[in-house]
């Protein structure tokens, strides 16, 4: 069993095949905070935990402490966003020129990964906003509190 936040990193970054670089492109971070999060050296943020769960196709509770399933439900974070395109474009396999096809390919990844972006971006609102929403209700709480 692998016993902490900082391995599970580690293991699922491997696991999708990324390098601390690309993963630190894809998340908006330098290269040394991959690596300071994989070595125990510092934990991630909230931020960063969204964007790295999606990118790595894993889960909160596998991350945080190991319980849950290892995998996320959705295998592909673009899947829900491809509209059936990828299926359609293997299935032209054979039927048109290969190179035309990997240009087709291509763009449509990189549009794909644009509206995971975009996905990813919204998670970090979301996230914002839960912020906002915590620090409101700790300040009323204490405002109750006082009277």
């Amino acid at each position: 069993m692998i016993d902490t936040i900082h391995e599970r990193i580690r293991l699922k970054r491997h696991a999708a095949g990324l390098t601390q670089q690309k993963l630190a492109d894809l998340t908006g971070v330098k290269r040394g905070v991959v690596n300071a999060y994989e070595h125990g050296k510092s934990l991630p943020n909230l931020e960063w935990l969204s964007k790295f769960i999606l990118i790595c196709k894993t889960n909160y509770d596998y991350i945080i402490d190991g319980t849950g399933a290892n995998e996320s439900v959705v295998n592909d974070p673009l899947e829900p966003y491809s509209y059936g395109f990828l299926d359609l474009i293997n299935g032209l396999e054979g039927k048109i020129d290969k190179s035309h096809l990997n240009s087709i390919r291509k763009k449509l990844q990189k549009l794909l990964t644009e509206i995971g972006e975009k996905q990813l971006m919204s998670i970090h609102l979301l996230e914002q906003q839960k912020d906002i929403i915590e620090l409101l209700q700790a300040e009323l709480h204490i405002k109750i509190k006082d009277k």
